[in-house]
This record gives C-alpha cells, structure tokens and sequence, in this order.
C-alpha cells in the first residue's frame, strides 16, 4: 500500500469527472450529488469542508478508479449538493 500512496503524492494531473457519472439520490428529502467512476471494490471518498468530492481528489480518482468503484458524494451545502435552509 506505501508505493501506492508515494505515487499519489506526485504531481499527477487528475481529469474532472466526466457528466455522466455524476448521481443524484435524495436522503430526506433533501438532494445528494456523488460521482460514481472505476470499478472493483467500493471506495468511498468523503471530503473536507469548503470543497467538492470531485475537486479534493482530483489526483487520486484516476489512480484509485483503477481497481476500485470510487463513490465521491458532495456534501451538503458543497460542489454539486445544495444546502439546506436553516442550517
């Protein structure tokens, strides 16, 4: 597993995530964006604050969607999910 770390620390460029593989499902009523992309066991990627699923593993996507299907929701209020009122 450390080769495979050491070589996402490099400077790849990592493509954006193509339309069609974006999602939308609903959780109480209230929309969910993720990306879906590769296949093999399920990977999901849960970002940080402030950012996007798509945008905070640009560089790994490619790489991981290899030998895995990567599961990159936006969270509420982030990237593609819209927040919700109130909160």
């Amino acid at each position: 597993m450390l080769p495979l770390m050491l070589a996402l620390t490099a400077n790849q460029a990592g493509a954006a995530i193509n339309s069609d593989e974006w999602h939308r499902t609903s959780v109480h009523g209230h929309a969910i964006f993720y990306a879906m992309q590769g296949r093999g066991s399920t990977l999901l990627l849960l970002h940080g604050g402030g950012d996007s699923g798509e945008h905070s593993f640009a560089r790994q996507l490619d790489v991981f969607a290899e030998h895995h299907l990567i599961v990159a929701p936006d969270q509420v209020g982030q990237g593609r999910t819209p927040d919700v009122k109130g909160l």
